[in-house]
């Protein structure tokens, strides 16, 4: 349920007016996007077509770009990470609002209650006038001055040609915008009245909007809401915020119950805001007087990073009971659920050889998973691993495991690997520990050693986007085991497979994605 809640100033001209609430519909649950997000799926991308793969990069001239992008280990740049079946305007897909006349002066409000979706707003009268405006006072990495546009959105913009056919069809439905178009940014607003804080004392909160957008991890500071304490704050004096985005997603932040200045060189004239929208590598400064009491929520506004973490609250200090909330440690515990939760994952291969796959349990934090490789015959035998480990970094890149090793084969000679180590594979258990760290270009790098002394290193990687549809893979270790393969994705939860494995040799078939 959603809608607009319009208050009127009191002595008002009365005017015409038209409220337009934008929103995204998608067939899909939401928890069940939540959990696809979270499996680092990219079936959203190839639906809207834009995935940012090395066949488009080489066909456009931005091969180096995506070589250097995936050595500085940075995924791709995507405003909605969601493919939505339908937009509406007021629950519906069209309107026809026939009440106004010619030469009629109309208010139009325009509100967007997506979960997760920009819009750009065009109008077939002829052009929008913005009223005020300001240079960029030198402040280009802030308050979205360095157009990112150009990037997230070249079909509409037109500074360069669509990645792929699929891209080619969306800008047919947008045409390139005229020499003379102008991207609004937070430099440009002005405040009608004085909106200078009154006089008193400033605390200052320095913050970094992070993540991992492979594992869909979203926070500030390297916590998720659950992880941190409230920010305790006092009634009476001043709040400012310094937030920093390092990542390449936008986050529009949003604070309850309170409305902000965001500080764009005007002075007492800086414009009042509830929701800043902030762009990759940018920093901004927002500034509130501190007059409520009790607690109130400051997040993403982006429903899906909202519930993966991306949150604080601001808690007022000797603030009474609410009494709205008889239990309040029951209702924190519910607001901390959502990032704290397990998402199952499963991919699963059926293939002429065997079977392999693996099934994950994850989290924020940690990970349980279970590898798994089935052949025909006892000649090909069977094996598992099973590994339970925590993500450790700003970043993630670090994961650190304990695990339970089990293999058979039958009828399979003593082998030695690079480091000279003999290795059975006929019947082997093990316990072991070891580290997975991701390298550049995303490459996995895995260290373990088991109970009995035998040391493994590891190199993979799984997902290599040569086209939209086509995903490259590879795995080579110590034990002179080796893998390579490829999938191409027919829909989010099936694809054609082939691969060629050291042990098991050269099979084809079908690949589940859970």
């Amino acid at each position: 349920m959603y809608g607009a809640f319009i208050i009127h100033k009191r002595k008002e001209s009365p005017m015409p007016e038209f409220v337009m609430v934008l929103s995204d519909w998608a067939n899909e649950k939401p928890s069940q996007i939540h959990r696809s997000l979270h499996n680092a799926t990219d079936w959203y991308a190839i639906k809207k077509g834009s995935t940012q793969n090395y066949g488009a990069a080489l066909m456009n001239g931005h091969f180096k770009t995506k070589l250097t992008n995936e050595w500085k280990r940075m995924l791709p740049m995507d405003v909605s990470d969601v493919y939505y079946n339908r937009f509406l305007i007021n629950g519906m897909s069209t309107q026809h609002q026939g009440q106004f006349k010619k030469g009629e002066k109309v208010r139009l409000r325009i509100i967007n209650g997506s979960a997760s979706s920009n819009f750009w707003l065009q109008y077939a009268g002829g052009k929008m006038a913005v009223v005020g405006s300001m240079d960029d006072m030198g402040m280009n990495m802030s308050l979205q001055q360095m157009d990112m546009n150009t990037v997230m959105y070249p079909e509409v913009t037109g500074d360069q040609k669509p990645m792929n056919m699929e891209g080619m069809k969306h800008a047919e439905m947008y045409p390139t915008l005229p020499d003379d178009f102008t991207t609004l940014n937070y430099a440009m607003l002005r405040a009608n009245e004085k909106t200078t804080l009154p006089k008193a004392s400033t605390k200052i909160l320095n913050f970094e909007l992070t993540g991992n957008m492979n594992r869909y991890v979203w926070t500030i500071d390297n916590k998720t809401v659950s992880e941190a304490d409230k920010i305790l704050i006092k009634k009476g004096e001043n709040v400012r915020i310094v937030l920093y985005k390092g990542s390449m997603m936008r986050h529009p932040m949003h604070l309850h119950g309170h409305f902000f200045r965001v500080l764009n060189g005007l002075g007492d004239y800086a414009p009042l805001k509830n929701v800043i929208d902030i762009m990759p590598m940018e920093t901004d400064t927002l500034e509130f007087a501190a007059t409520e009491s009790g607690d109130w929520f400051f997040h993403c506004h982006i429903l899906y990073h909202m519930m993966s973490g991306m949150g604080r609250i601001f808690s007022y200090e000797n603030s009474p009971p609410n009494p709205e909330l008889p239990h309040p440690k029951k209702s924190t515990r519910k607001l901390y659920r959502d990032d704290r939760e397990f998402h199952a994952m499963a991919h699963i291969g059926l293939e002429s050889t065997g079977s392999d796959g693996e099934f994950m349990l994850a989290n924020t934090r940690w990970i349980l998973q279970t590898e798994w490789r089935l052949g025909l015959d006892d000649h090909h035998g069977y094996e598992s691993e099973s590994h339970m480990g925590r993500y450790i970094g700003r970043n993630q890149f670090f994961l650190p495991y304990v695990g339970w090793d089990y293999r058979y084969r039958a009828g399979q000679e003593i082998e030695t690997d690079i480091f000279g180590q003999t290795n059975t594979k006929d019947s082997r258990k093990v316990f072991c520990a070891g580290f997975r760290y991701t390298l550049p270009m995303f490459l996995i790098a895995d260290f373990r050693v088991d109970h009995e002394g035998q040391f493994r290193m590891q190199l993979s990687r799984e997902d290599i986007a040569v086209t939209n549809r086509l995903r490259l893979g590879f795995m080579v270790n110590s034990d002179r085991e080796y893998m390579v393969g490829g999938r191409y994705i027919l829909t989010k939860y099936i694809s054609l497979s082939s691969h060629y494995d050291s042990d098991m040799g050269l099979g084809a078939g079908l690949i589940i994605t859970y």
